[in-house]
């Protein structure tokens, strides 16, 4: 079984590596992307008005949606922890 912190980055800071600033940005430019992506998804949210008579297809589609949007803030959460200990270390 995998624990939380298994999908997150680890780097290791050093002189030669890329500036903890940089790895930083990185992962906020990632979550701002993230940010937008979450917006966009917001559309395709299944209205039951577009399901009238099939109601297992709403379900469906609403637990299709719901899991796309978990995975983006799976994501967003992941990516603040990383960026959070970069700058703690």
């Amino acid at each position: 079984m995998t624990t939380r912190t298994d999908n997150l980055m680890r780097p290791v800071i050093n002189l030669n590596g890329t500036s903890p600033e940089a790895l930083i940005d990185a992962r906020l430019e990632a979550r701002t992307a993230c940010l937008a992506l979450m917006s966009a998804l917001g559309g395709t949210q299944p209205n039951g008005r577009d399901y009238i008579g099939h109601p297992d297809a709403y379900k469906r589609d609403l637990a299709i949606y719901s899991a796309r949007r978990l995975a983006i803030a799976t994501i967003l959460d992941d990516l603040e922890h990383e960026a959070l200990a970069i700058q703690d270390r």
